[in-house]
């Protein structure tokens, strides 16, 4: 915050005044540091958001109606394959963890990495 203050202030009072304005927000919330040390924050209204996002999730993660069977799975991979595209070992998994049937299956990785995390 202190960055995005400094680069849009006109000055050290002006930043001063925002900084002030800031850590006397009734909404921000203070998370702690980051792995690179530097603190984090959000606000009331995105953990209220993460916690509904949590919730519908979890509901939608225990219904089991739209998988695809291993046999058109299988005939999908091969016809990418056939096109040029090869999946890594995670990326297949991913690919499973999603068509497994449930509702919602959940893929973190980084684009362009070849490397994700699955969860129910």
């Amino acid at each position: 915050m202190a960055k995005f203050a400094h680069r849009h202030s006109d000055g050290i009072d002006q930043f001063n005044e925002v900084m002030g304005a800031i850590r006397c927000a009734p909404d921000l919330v203070a998370l702690g540091m980051d792995r690179r040390g530097e603190d984090r924050f959000t606000t009331r209204e995105m953990i209220e958001a993460e916690q509904r996002l949590h919730r519908a999730a979890e509901l939608m993660a225990e219904h089991e109606p739209h998988e695809v069977n291993d046999r058109d799975r299988e005939a999908a991979l091969t016809r990418a394959e056939q096109r040029g595209l090869v999946l890594s070992g995670e990326q297949a998994d991913a690919l499973v963890h999603v068509t497994d049937g449930r509702d919602l299956g959940i893929v973190v990785g980084h684009a362009g990495t070849e490397r994700a995390r699955c969860w129910a």
